[in-house]
């Protein structure tokens, strides 16, 4: 299982169309009048308001999209709770809400915070699988594969 290109995760200072860096923030994204995903990973431009979804997490904010899009009524999830790397996003950009965080730093950040995660994940895999629960298994590796380039399958 390959980890994410950390360098490739952190477009955070990466320049707008209109020359300015671009910044992390989260943002509620709100469809229909009736589906709400609270915390999800944009970049945004401070100086002409220009914002995009963070490009890492958008195919699985499309699958939430269309999940929710199917159940009747309103809706709503929050993101972080659905996708590793926007959570782990999520906590290195409220630790550090106050104060302007470097690309340097937040680069190292995320390399310490995603091998973490991935350690976690490994060790209640290997938790699962010693009780043979496969669907937890499966689920497990489901959250993996947001923190690798290429999809997880368990054994």
């Amino acid at each position: 299982m390959k980890s994410l290109d950390i360098e490739e995760v952190v477009q955070v200072y990466a320049r707008c169309n209109c020359g300015q860096n671009k910044s992390l923030g989260f943002r509620t994204v709100i469809h229909e009048r009736r589906i709400r995903i609270n915390k999800v990973p944009i970049w945004e431009c401070e100086h002409c308001g220009r914002y995009e979804v963070y490009s890492k997490i958008k195919s699985h904010l499309c699958e939430v999209l269309g999940q929710l899009k199917s159940q009747s009524g309103l809706a709503g999830v929050t993101f972080t709770e659905l996708n590793e790397l926007a959570d782990v996003m999520y906590e290195i950009y409220k630790e550090n809400e106050s104060a302007e965080l470097d690309a340097d730093l937040f680069t190292s950040e995320m390399a310490a915070r995603c091998k973490e995660r991935i350690n976690l994940l490994l060790d209640v895999y290997g938790y699962a699988k010693n009780n043979g629960d496969r669907e937890w298994m499966e689920k497990l590796m489901e959250r993996l594969s947001q923190l690798t380039l290429a999809p997880a399958k368990a054994t």
